[in-house]
């Protein structure tokens, strides 16, 4: 029995014609750039548009944070307890460090072409912050944190979000800038 089924299969396969061959190919690339992203449904973007990690590039305003990743937040805080004090832009109800049981510290807001270097001006000590791509790249009416578009993320929370390491600027750097 074993033999016969796979003989006639080995039969379907050879019969097949090439526009059958990329249509099973697609729908096998498609599928997997799907499941990649498992859990994180809501921020799926496929992978000739950028996938998931790209996809704020392409739509704006809540196509990617509906706050479905602040159990994800959770977790990465648990995860990295050196990685204090942390600053919050999370885009939802107001709410901050407050929902995770620390400070409720926030960036700061910074007028637009302000450099990142400004930033790092304003703090004493290395601090993380964990940004909302929607109000980082594209939510309207939102400025301030566009100095945060100089640097690169240190991490990623799910697709929703942006983890940034800010370190004070040396004295010598303020010093000779100024």
């Amino acid at each position: 029995m074993g033999r016969g089924w796979v003989a006639g299969v080995g039969g379907w396969v050879r019969g097949l014609h090439w526009n059958e061959w990329l249509a099973i190919v697609l729908v096998t690339l498609s599928a997997a750039s799907s499941l990649r992203v498992h859990p994180h449904y809501t921020s799926y973007f496929n992978t000739l548009s950028g996938g998931p990690e790209n996809g704020w590039r392409l739509l704006n305003h809540s196509n990617i944070d509906w706050g479905q990743d602040m159990l994800e937040v959770d977790e990465w805080i648990k995860e990295h307890p050196e990685c204090r004090p942390l600053r919050f832009e999370l885009d939802y109800w107001n709410f901050g460090g407050e929902l995770f049981g620390l400070e409720p510290l926030r960036p700061p807001h910074l007028p637009t072409g302000a450099s990142v270097d400004l930033a790092r001006r304003m703090v004493d000590q290395t601090e993380w912050w964990i940004i909302s791509v929607k109000t980082l790249y594209n939510k309207p009416g939102h400025s301030g944190l566009e100095y945060l578009q100089q640097l690169e993320p240190v991490d990623r929370i799910a697709y929703a979000y942006h983890v940034y390491r800010i370190d004070p600027l040396p004295e010598a750097s303020v010093e000779v800038s100024e």
